[in-house]
């Protein structure tokens, strides 16, 4: 509801002086990460969910220098699992949703692939797009976009894009 995953990641990478795009970076440095973990904590209420709090952690904790950067990346990958996993298994709960896609530059991480299914209902299976999909959300927002051009060609409507 306030930042988008990678705006979190790339935020994050930056205040911890990776290249940005800071994705592939801190996803390196979550996974080979083995020592004490540091928990984020992001707000979800329904569908929607607030990560600025996780921000501001991240960026206390930089600031104090009290945390190691491999927890810190590690704490952002495993708040964006939580919040996700929630919100997938709530839809599960409502809707009987026996199958996601997820597609966009966060989800190419390996970190959460490995992470995400594990939390999970076991109903429900996480499908990600091939890491050529996976660089930003311009693929998702592209076929947003066809849809619309299709429903206004086609007579549909064309004010819904779903």
């Amino acid at each position: 509801s306030d930042l988008h995953a990678g705006q979190l990641v790339d935020r994050t990478g930056v205040l911890l002086g990776l290249r940005f795009p800071c994705g592939p970076e801190l996803d390196k440095l979550a996974e080979s990460y083995a020592g004490e973990k540091h928990i984020l904590k992001s707000s979800v209420r329904g569908y929607e969910f607030s990560l600025s709090g996780g921000e501001a952690e991240v960026n206390r904790r930089v600031q104090d220098g009290s945390v190691e950067q491999g927890a810190l990346a590690q704490g952002v990958f495993a708040l964006l699992t939580n919040s996700l996993a929630k919100v997938i298994n709530k839809a599960a709960d409502d809707y009987n949703v026996k199958s996601v896609l997820l597609v966009g530059g966060v989800s190419g991480s390996r970190y959460l692939k490995k992470q995400l299914q594990k939390k999970l209902s076991r109903s429900v299976k996480a499908y990600f797009a091939p890491p050529y999909y996976a660089k930003d959300n311009a693929y998702g927002v592209a076929l947003l976009g066809l849809k619309q051009w299709q429903n206004l060609q086609f007579g549909k409507g064309g004010h819904e894009l779903l």
